[in-house]
């Protein structure tokens, strides 16, 4: 929500920044995400305006739910906080390459063994200009190689660097080049690794392969990748009662680990099919109306909450909180067809699936209007009070 001040000066209907004269004031930048302190001071006496954290919009983030919105660059580049809170270390160093556990440690080994070097290189230079300021008067010494001492202990030491050249092995870098080049070739030429919809696999970074052996622990949660973000009701408990299955495709793997079945090696193609196989059967079996629904016991549910029990008035409460308690945003659209429906919009796939499970048995999330939310209910429409403790 705008400051009031802001908003007077724009007006709801918004005009164009560079009509509004003023000066805005903002702190230099810093780490903290959550904290900004600005003031814009606006023309013709106005008060000032006082900016906080919540007037800010981040690098990267996405505005939703918002018919219009005027904005202006604060920080840009290094200066955005989402760039000053993101890993430092070999980029301050101006070294933003990626390198594997193993170059750095080999990197580290070959500075101790030029520092080696070179100490051997300054002992074997001092005990030659030991040596010379001994016997430089010695008759066998040609004339031109007297001097002093100073110039043969420099001479020496580069004698000494060139003859421990090879304590260094600079070979090494090269031979590991190599070889990360070769196994780059055999990732991308890997049958075995390639998607069946997005082709073969693509290494965009060579300088990390041999880390790929050193993996002890993966970390993963509920959402991302693995689930690609889609959340699906699947089962409901309300009191001592269980609604729907809990079973998916994850439990049923490991109850055939449990059972102590012979596994059969799969290649990935057959592992893809079998899931998107076990999805078809249970749409098909639960017949959802959205694609943030699997429940098989709609009916059986609705028998209960429409009959006058205590447990029927339990899950009637129950299933219109699916639908109100949530902060979803319904927006009516209408479609080529002339009809009028309704789109939820919703920064949490989490709150996405649980309002479609309320539409899907019938408590539809309709508009929200303030402090009340309107849910129409089979043919009748019940508004209540959006509040997080109801009696």
């Amino acid at each position: 929500e705008p400051p009031a001040g802001l908003l007077a000066l724009v007006g709801h209907r918004g005009l164009m920044l560079r009509n509004i004269e003023g000066i805005l004031e903002v702190e230099m930048p810093r780490k903290e995400l959550e904290d900004f302190d600005g003031t814009f001071y606006p023309g013709a006496g106005a008060k000032p305006v006082r900016l906080d954290g919540s007037n800010l919009l981040l690098r990267g983030t996405k505005l939703k739910n918002t018919h219009w919105v005027l904005a202006t660059v604060v920080y840009c580049g290094a200066q955005t906080k989402i760039r000053m809170n993101a890993k430092q270390g070999e980029e301050e160093e101006g070294r933003g390459e990626k390198r594997s556990i193993i170059m750095k440690k080999v990197t580290r080994l070959l500075w101790a063994m030029m520092m080696l070097q070179i100490f051997l290189c300054l002992i074997g230079a001092i005990f030659s200009a030991a040596w010379f300021e001994d016997h430089k008067n010695s008759w066998y010494l040609h004339p031109a190689l007297k001097g002093h001492a100073a110039r043969e202990a420099v001479l020496r030491f580069f004698s000494w660097f060139i003859v421990l050249a090879q304590f260094v092995p600079i070979s090494l870098i090269v031979s590991s080049e190599i070889t990360k080049r070769l196994q780059q070739f055999l990732l991308e030429s890997d049958n075995d690794l390639r998607d069946p919809r997005k082709g073969p696999l693509k290494v965009n970074n060579s300088q990390i392969n041999e880390d790929l052996g050193q993996v002890e622990y993966i970390f993963s949660d509920k959402t991302g990748t693995l689930t690609q973000n889609k959340m699906q009701f699947r089962c409901a408990i309300v009191g001592d009662s269980r609604y729907g299955s809990q079973e998916t495709e994850i439990s049923r793997r490991v109850a055939e680990k449990k059972s102590g079945a012979p596994e059969r090696r799969r290649d990935w193609e057959e592992q893809v099919a079998e899931v998107e196989e076990a999805r078809d059967r249970e749409l098909e079996r639960f017949g959802s109306e959205g694609s943030g629904v699997l429940f098989d016991e709609k009916q059986k549910m609705l028998s209960v909450a429409w009959a006058n029990t205590d447990h029927g008035k339990d899950v009637w409460s129950f299933l219109v909180h699916m639908a109100i308690s949530n902060t979803v945003n319904p927006i009516k659209e209408t479609t080529a067809d002339g009809e009028t429906r309704i789109r939820y919009a919703a920064s949490s796939p989490d709150e996405l699936a649980l309002c479609q499970y309320a539409e899907f048995m019938g408590f539809q999330f309709v508009s929200r209007q303030g402090a009340k939310v309107t849910v129409e209910i089979k043919k009748r429409r019940e508004e209540k009070d959006d509040d997080p403790y109801p009696d």
